[in-house]
């Protein structure tokens, strides 16, 4: 059913906004690669963590993409679709290229709402939107 497949879908939507938000904060505030105190330009670090960080974002993305183009528009609408595609080129030509990698990982800090997002409806669909944790 629809509601199980959403679920499904949400639960990775929040597993990949924990880890992603984890590491996009580890990287560009406590990894020291876009330190000012490097010579050269911040918009051409990279390093094999911040690559492979970034391939799991597009791995998430691309299975995502295919999840909304299997059931659209059930899952969201054409804003989903140019939404996600935007993000998966972004990140692809950063991954492939070792460039703007601050500037997706400042983007992908962002995910960290995607978790009270995602546990809003999940209340909601368990009848719990009088529970302390909806808000």
């Amino acid at each position: 059913n629809m509601q199980k497949i959403e679920w499904n879908n949400r639960g990775m939507s929040t597993v990949h906004a924990i880890f992603i938000t984890v590491m996009s904060v580890y990287l560009v505030f406590f990894s020291g690669m876009f330190s000012d105190q490097l010579d050269g330009l911040v918009t051409v670090r990279s390093s094999s963590l911040s690559s492979f960080t970034l391939g799991v974002s597009i791995g998430y993305f691309i299975t995502d993409i295919a999840m909304i183009y299997w059931l659209y528009p059930a899952l969201g609408g054409m804003e989903y679709v140019i939404h996600h595609m935007l993000s998966l080129m972004s990140t692809m030509y950063a991954m492939l290229s070792g460039e703007a990698h601050v500037y997706i990982y400042m983007g992908l800090i962002t995910e960290t709402t995607t978790p009270g997002i995602n546990l809003r409806w999940f209340l909601d669909v368990a009848g719990m939107k009088n529970s302390k944790a909806y808000l």
